[in-house]
């Protein structure tokens, strides 16, 4: 008799979602390998969709149960795999607007950048995570506008702590002050 309720608790069980910010050690040192030189790993979460509304209709897509991925430069949307597999990058300084919408069934987060709109959605699974992300989310995004800048080339430029000018990201060391970047 136990076993039978013990197989049928394992059955209704299947149904449940997984942890939404759990990520095994593998994908985690795949994603850390990834990330450029002085790039922090933020936080992960997957979600439910995530929909690229690109200016060029060929460019439009929609990622099912895939990984959001930040870091203090980028926004990344990757595969929901044991391995890095990129779908889409957002660098947060080109991010010209952004939008979170809450309530009690979803959240969905809506960024617009120069090269279309994404849309993440977070199902009710996974409300009160999405909730969690999306404030660490603004405090970065904010944090990112504040040390980076976008060029008139378009390239982003960071901020030197010591005299406050905008530099080339690759830059080690600072043109007006010698200031050295680690």
């Amino acid at each position: 008799m136990f076993n039978i309720i013990e197989k049928l608790s394992n059955v209704f069980s299947l149904g449940q979602a997984a942890d939404p910010i759990r990520v095994s050690d593998k994908l985690k040192e795949s994603i850390l390998s990834n990330l450029d030189d002085g790039e922090e790993l933020i936080h992960i979460i997957r979600n439910s969709r995530a929909f690229y509304n690109a200016k060029a209709h060929r460019d439009k897509n929609t990622y099912y149960n895939s990984r959001c991925i930040l870091t203090n430069r980028r926004f990344l949307i990757i595969r929901n795999l044991d391995y890095f597999k990129l779908f889409r990058e957002i660098q947060l300084p080109k991010i010209t607007d952004h939008k979170i919408e809450k309530s009690k069934s979803e959240v969905i987060i809506t960024l617009i950048s120069e090269t279309g709109e994404d849309v993440i959605e977070f199902s009710k699974n996974m409300v009160s995570f999405a909730e969690e992300f999306s404030d660490i989310f603004s405090q970065t995004l904010k944090a990112a506008m504040d040390k980076y800048s976008i060029n008139k080339e378009g390239k982003i430029e960071k901020k030197c702590n010591n005299c406050g000018k905008f530099i080339a990201q690759e830059t080690k060391f600072c043109s007006d002050c010698g200031h050295k970047f680690y």
